[in-house]
């Protein structure tokens, strides 16, 4: 088995001011909570290639009832993560919330794929767009990159996460992701009438798929 724990403040050191309004705005200098945990679990999972990771809900003794989940592959469990219960911390005289992740190394492996695809480096110059969407906050960055990988071709060559946004002009409840996509054709370059028709449909599924709204195009 592998374990990891997650304790205290989202960043340790932020310039951003704390929100005062909304009451639920993103606060950089607030505890950890779950979607913040879960985002992270689902990134190293994606590091270890573990395809299509479901989450589920779990309940059991020392976990936080409603902030918890099983992590599965199919039929296989591979995992739990989760909050601590206050009762089982109470025991360790631990004051903080605790967010706990557990994998089993033998499914773990059965449910990664093992292929690894490698691309040479294209003749032909890239397309660079960017796109920012205002989320649910319990939407992780994983599964809005899931939606956006899904819904594009193989012309998709790089996706990267360049800004997370919650404060003023924020809808209640809600989060801005920002996210640079980079386009490329092998065999020659790309029109921008086929760059816009991959950008309508990743769009489209994050609507669709996360709950989400376009912010911005550039």
């Amino acid at each position: 088995m592998v374990a990891a724990v997650l304790v205290g403040p989202r960043w340790r050191h932020t310039h951003d001011p704390v929100p005062t309004a909304p009451r639920d705005a993103y606060d950089p200098r607030a505890e950890l909570d779950f979607a913040d945990a879960k985002g992270l679990w689902e990134a190293w999972l994606a590091e270890m290639r573990v395809d299509a990771p479901e989450w589920r809900p779990y309940a059991a003794a020392g976990w936080k009832s409603g902030a918890s989940a099983e992590v599965a592959v199919g039929t296989s469990r591979i995992g739990w993560a989760g909050r601590l219960a206050q009762d089982l911390l109470r025991t360790w005289e631990i004051e903080a919330s605790v967010h706990l992740f557990v994998a089993l190394l033998e499914p773990l492996s059965e449910g990664a794929s093992a292929v690894i695809r490698a691309r040479t480096p294209g003749r032909f110059p890239p397309v660079r767009r960017d796109l920012a969407f205002f989320v649910p906050r319990g939407a992780s960055h994983a599964s809005v990159e899931r939606q956006l990988r899904g819904a594009a071709s193989d012309l998709l060559h790089s996706i990267e996460l360049f800004d997370v946004y919650e404060g003023p002009g924020t809808p209640a409840g809600m989060r801005s992701l920002a996210y640079a996509l980079q386009f490329q054709h092998a065999e020659r370059t790309l029109t921008e009438a086929e760059v816009s028709e991959l950008q309508l449909r990743m769009v489209a599924a994050v609507v669709h798929g996360c709950g989400g709204q376009l912010r911005e195009r550039a």
